[in-house]
Formats: structure tokens, C-alpha cells, sequence
């Protein structure tokens, strides 16, 4: 992974524990129901700006973005972090890829990790959003893999809460093979208090049921909501029955979508 890139910033063990108990409250100080974001994958920065103020028209409250179009101006840091803050919407998380543990081995992948966490705090972002390729296309692999990734899930969780930023492990259609192993061992084997899942409801049979069955360890779920087919009444019955507040990331972001999203959800 190149993290060469990425501005750090060095922090005191003080601003480090401010930083993180504000960002730590997972669905947000005086949030009620649930909300309406959308996934903003752009080339550029001035793209991004632009999509911004096109989904805050309709009524989105918050995106999710790719930490590469975010690293396209790192050495201005800053001016991009009060560009995003304008918009007034919600960072609700950055993107990017899960360090290569059993590639690198944890120590260098925890390095790469932390590089991920403080640029994705940085721009003011509430979580990390990191995705691998699963362990087996047919959900279908050994104990130890499962206890190691968990592990391994677990270490990230805990260094991005000590940067101020909360860890989500974005879902794929490997993991929802063979029943769900992968994620049910996922969800089975880590911390509960801060391991959390974004739930990508359009590459996974049962990603509805997974929702249902672990609500607490949900953080976001996303999909195209507006695409024909989509099981809206049945995750809306899902949610009411959870009492689930969070997030609900449109994949694909316009007025049918959101006209869905008020419709079904009240998001």
C-alpha cells in the first residue's frame, strides 16, 4: 500500500484522548433516526466539491469518499478539510484498503494502518472504511485464517480509536458465501465495543438477515435503494424491529434513490 503520501500529524497523548472521546460516539450525539448518505467515488477534489453540493441539494446528509481522491492534494490539508466542512455534510467515512497482514505481517500492516486512521481523522472523518478480497471465493476456509483476520480486525479497530476515528470493515460478496461464514465468524470472533461492519446489501444473499441478526455491530449499510428489486420493505421492517440509528449509504445517489430512502426508512 502506498501511504507515502499521506500528511501525519503528531498529536500529544492528551489531544489523542480529546480527539477520540468526540469522535467515538457511534451514531452521533442527539441522532434519532435513521440517515441519508451516499457514496461520492470522484477522479479528482474539484469533482468531489461539485458531487457534494449536487447530493446536498437532495437532501443527502452525509457521504463516504475514497481516501486516493483525498490524497490527490495531501499538502493541503487543511484548506481541503474547511472545503469539506462548508458543505455541511457528514464525512461518515473514508475508503480504502485492508493493510496486507498475512502478506506483510501485523507490525508493518498496523504501520500502514495508522497511516490510513490519522489522514482519515485529518479530514474529519467519523470512521475508516477498509475492505479486503474475503478468505475463500466459496466461503470456505480454515479456523485459524478466521481467528487471525479477526485478530487482526480487532488490532486496527483499536489503533484507529486511539487516532480518534472508529474502524468499519466494509463487506464483499466472499463473505457472504457459504452461509455467511466469513461474516458471521467475523462478527462472532471480534470486539463487539469497537469492531463495527458497513453491510454492502447488493453483494450478498442474507445481507438483510446478517443486518438483523447483529444490529449492534452495524455502523452502516449501503446499497442502491432506488434499483429495481431492491428489498426495501423488508430492511425497513428490519430496522423498526431493531430499533437500528445509523447510517444508510445510497450507492448510487439521485432523486429516485432518495425519494425511496424518504419513503421507506423516513432517512
Amino acid at each position: 500500500m502506498n501511504c507515502g503520501t499521506l500528511v501525519e500529524m503528531h498529536l500529544t497523548r492528551r489531544t489523542l484522548l480529546t480527539m477520540g472521546a468526540a469522535a467515538m460516539t457511534l451514531r452521533g450525539a442527539g441522532n434519532t433516526r435513521v440517515r441519508a448518505g451516499a457514496l461520492v467515488a470522484t477522479d479528482t477534489f474539484d469533482a468531489l466539491l461539485a458531487a457534494l453540493k449536487e447530493i446536498q441539494a437532495l437532501g443527502y446528509t452525509g457521504y463516504s469518499t475514497t481516501m486516493r481522491v483525498l490524497q490527490t492534494r495531501s499538502d493541503r490539508i487543511d484548506e481541503m478539510r474547511g472545503q469539506l466542512s462548508e458543505t455541511g455534510l457528514d464525512l461518515i467515512g473514508v475508503r480504502a484498503t485492508l493493510p496486507k497482514y498475512a502478506e506483510f505481517g501485523a507490525d508493518r500492516a498496523l504501520e500502514d494502518l495508522a497511516r490510513l486512521a490519522m489522514a482519515a481523522r485529518q479530514f474529519g472523518a467519523r470512521t475508516l472504511m477498509l475492505h479486503s478480497v474475503g478468505l475463500a471465493p466459496d466461503g470456505k476456509f480454515k479456523p485459524e485464517e478466521i481467528d487471525t483476520k479477526a485478530k487482526f480486525l480487532d488490532l486496527c479497530a483499536r489503533r484507529c480509536k486511539e487516532t480518534g476515528v472508529i474502524f468499519t470493515y466494509r463487506t464483499q460478496e466472499a463473505e457472504f458465501q457459504n452461509g455467511a461464514a466469513e461474516l458471521t465468524g467475523l462478527m462472532e470472533r471480534t470486539d463487539k465495543n469497537i469492531t463495527y461492519f458497513d453491510l454492502d446489501l447488493a453483494r450478498g444473499l442474507g445481507a438483510i438477515e446478517c443486518f438483523r441478526d447483529h444490529p449492534n455491530r452495524t455502523f452502516a449499510m449501503e446499497a442502491g435503494f432506488g434499483e429495481p428489486g431492491f428489498k426495501s420493505q423488508e430492511l425497513a421492517a428490519a430496522i423498526k424491529h431493531t430499533k437500528w440509528i445509523s447510517w444508510l449509504i445510497d450507492a448510487a445517489p439521485g432523486a429516485e434513490s432518495r425519494a425511496v430512502m424518504k419513503k421507506a426508512f423516513g432517512a
